[in-house]
């Protein structure tokens, strides 16, 4: 059933599957950068006053 589909359609399936997982791809990455820059801030309890 699926291997009779026209060639115009497996293009459009792997195009929208490529742009999928580019996205959670590219949504994770910034989630991950996010998350290691806010943790690399040094909070109060870090910085002594002397």
């Amino acid at each position: 059933m699926i291997s009779g589909l026209p060639i115009d359609a497996w293009v459009l399936l792997f195009c929208a599957v490529g742009l999928g997982l580019g996205l959670e791809v590219a949504f994770y990455r910034a989630q991950k950068r996010r998350i290691t820059s806010k943790h690399r801030e040094p909070s109060q309890d870090e910085v002594g006053t002397g």
